[in-house]
């Protein structure tokens, strides 16, 4: 299965370097390839970067290729292991570095250094580094798929009252859902992390899928890859998912078969991804706790 930034990807592009464009001081245009979304940043002497926006990217700092911080001169420092998708990955931290947007730059801070270059040959697209936690819950980022474009700002405009309570766990993303596993089944309420990361629909986790003993009712699909390893998961058929004033009916939900990583974990019900998030502007509004799905006109 394709799950992550690392998933096994049929199609490939020629990526050409990214040019920084934007649209207003608050707004800058995005890329958005197989769910994926992609933003052009540059640091110090820096070619302009393809980064790819990931609110399940839980470590506390942003991410940047090892090979591009080696070509770029940002000096490295200690090595950590940090949790992913598939498992665990090695990390490097890095000296601070001032990431730029468009028009904004970012305050200075270390970087994690990655390798990422497997992933890029995976994905079909350059992937330079990852905007992660530290950047949503700084920037609290409204992507519009549509109209290719996200807003960024420290202190979200409160209009209205449709949204969906959010909460960070473990500095993902995360909201409660109801879920109805078949017709004529109730619903099930569930906890699942908003990850634009993760490029499919929806997935739920080996744990909850035990639980409710999911997989008789699955399809075997593809194992994939992903940022910490192999990812392998079943199918299951026409389920509905209910987030806040959002139904959505005839869902293929996967069923993890994981036994490491965050789709095993035990804290969480499910991920939803680009593939759900693809029909909407989202706002991501870490300050106040919210989470805002506006239908776009593709819907």
């Amino acid at each position: 299965m394709k799950a992550t930034l690392l998933a096994a990807s049929v199609m490939m592009l020629a990526a050409a370097s990214p040019s920084v464009a934007e649209e207003a001081p608050n707004a800058v245009r995005i890329q958005i390839y197989d769910s994926h979304v992609y933003v052009a940043v540059t640091l110090p002497s820096s070619r302009p970067l393809w980064f790819l926006v990931d609110s399940g990217a839980a470590a506390p700092v942003n991410l940047i290729d090892s090979g591009v911080a080696k070509q770029i001169g940002l000096k490295l420092n200690e090595h950590k292991k940090v949790g992913a998708i598939g498992g665990s990955v090695q990390i490097t931290m890095t000296e601070s570095a001032s990431l730029q947007l468009g028009s904004l730059k970012m305050d200075s801070a270390p970087l994690a250094a990655i390798a990422l270059e497997s992933g890029e040959k995976q994905e079909g697209h350059a992937v330079d580094g990852i905007l992660g936690y530290a950047f949503f819950a700084a920037y609290n980022p409204e992507i519009d798929y549509t109209a290719r474009r996200m807003v960024l700002r420290k202190t979200p405009v409160l209009q209205g009252s449709d949204f969906i309570p959010l909460r960070i766990v473990h500095k993902n993303c995360q909201i409660e859902a109801l879920l109805t596993i078949a017709k004529g089944r109730p619903a099930i309420s569930v906890k699942l992390t908003i990850d634009t990361g993760f490029d499919g629909g929806l997935i739920l986790t080996s744990p909850f899928v035990a639980r409710h003993n999911l997989l008789a009712a699955g399809v075997k699909v593809k194992a994939g890859s992903s940022l910490g390893g192999m990812t392998s998961s079943e199918l299951l058929r026409g389920t509905k998912l209910v987030i806040g004033k959002q139904e959505l009916a005839g869902l293929d939900a996967k069923l993890s078969i994981d036994k490491d990583g965050a789709f095993a974990a035990t804290d969480v019900d499910g991920y939803i991804g680009g593939e759900i998030l693809r029909h909407y502007k989202v706002l991501f509004d870490y300050r106040n706790g919210r989470l805002v799905l506006t239908p776009n006109d593709r819907s």
